[in-house]
């Protein structure tokens, strides 16, 4: 199914922002020409990557992308103190703000929540393997062959495991399994496939 589209990965190239703390949700920019604080010549037509704001790049690339694929990493308890094990998969304090551009776009957004598996009482984390990017594109295949009822269901922009969103102040989403905060880690990957 991918072999049909361009992927666009937004971290292969260095980025500016006009943000100081780069992944501030509540900073203004979200990668329009009115929100963003960088020079005008550099919020118009394609992005000059490493001179632009990456919002604005980003934004530039979800507005012409059909999907955008977000990868939701597993991290270990050292990094934060909640959760049975303090163990769990994190949503990137820029995949906040990257998942609100995608929906402002009308862009589908699928997540893949990083492998795991028990040895004893530990988790260990695993590479995405053939079968883990197969499962995508049977899901990704399923919304395609849904597409119409889809776009007339406006409360079904996000496709992942048993997430259930809250945008509430909190800004924290639970799942069956995990506890999930938005802002205790780093931008994490995302890909785009292209039209």
């Amino acid at each position: 199914l991918f072999k049909e589209y361009e992927v666009y990965y937004p971290h292969a190239t260095k980025k500016n922002s006009c943000d100081p703390s780069w992944t501030n949700f509540y900073h203004p920019c979200r990668g329009t020409f009115d929100t963003c604080g960088m020079k005008p010549e550099l919020k118009l037509g394609i992005p000059q990557e490493e001179k632009c704001c990456w919002r604005y790049s980003f934004r530039y690339q979800v507005e012409h992308a059909f999907i955008l694929v977000q990868i939701v990493e597993y991290y270990h308890g050292q990094f934060w103190d909640y959760g049975e094990d303090g163990n769990s998969h994190i949503i990137g304090k820029g995949q906040r703000i990257e998942t609100e551009m995608a929906k402002d776009a009308g862009t589908k957004v699928f997540r893949c929540f990083q492998p795991t598996h028990q040895v004893n009482e530990a988790w260990i984390k695993e590479d995405f393997g053939v079968d883990d990017v197969d499962n995508l594109a049977e899901e990704v295949k399923k919304w395609l062959d849904n597409k119409e009822k889809d776009d007339a269901d406006t409360n079904n922009h996000l496709d992942e495991c048993d997430l259930e969103f809250n945008y509430g102040e909190d800004l924290k989403c639970h799942s069956l399994k995990h506890r999930v905060m938005y802002d205790e880690c780093m931008m994490n990957e995302c890909v785009f496939f292209q039209k």
